[in-house]
C-alpha cells in the first residue's frame, strides 16, 4: 500500500469517521473496582457500518426490553484498542455527529492492513 502522509491509500480513502476510545484506568486495580474510563485516543480515524439492515435485536424479557446494536468498526492497524476498551461518540470529519453514546468493544480483529472491531452498544432495560 502506498502512503499518503504518515496513512495508507486504504486508511485515507475508507477511514472517513472519528472517534473517542476510552479506557479503564481502574482495569488493573482488583475485579471489585469501579471502572473509570478516560479518554486514552481523541479524533481516531475509523470508519462505522452495521451489517444488519434492520439495525438491531430486540429480545424482550419479562423484566424489561434490552435493545442490542450489532455495528463494525475499521481502525488503523497501529490503533491501540482493546477488547475491554469502550468508543465514546462517533462523528465525521466536520465533526457532526453519526452516532452518540458509549459502546463496548466486544472484538478486535487484526487484518492486514486495519483492525475489525465489533461494538455493542445497551440500553434499556429494566
Amino acid at each position: 500500500m502506498a502512503l499518503v502522509g504518515n496513512w495508507t491509500r486504504f486508511e485515507a480513502a475508507v477511514m472517513t469517521h472519528r472517534c473517542t476510545v476510552e479506557r479503564d484506568a481502574n482495569l488493573g486495580d482488583g475485579r471489585y473496582a469501579v471502572p473509570d474510563f478516560q479518554e486514552l485516543t481523541a479524533d481516531q480515524p475509523c470508519f462505522l457500518y452495521s451489517r444488519d439492515i434492520i439495525g438491531g435485536r430486540e429480545p424482550v424479557r419479562t423484566e424489561g426490553t434490552v435493545v442490542v446494536d450489532p455495528l463494525k468498526m475499521l481502525v488503523p492497524l497501529d490503533a491501540d484498542v482493546k477488547p475491554t476498551d469502550h468508543i465514546n461518540g462517533v462523528t465525521d470529519r466536520q465533526s457532526t455527529v453519526i452516532l452518540a453514546g458509549v459502546f463496548n468493544i466486544t472484538s478486535v480483529l487484526p487484518h492486514h492492513s486495519h483492525k475489525e472491531l465489533t461494538l455493542e452498544r445497551v440500553t434499556g432495560g429494566a
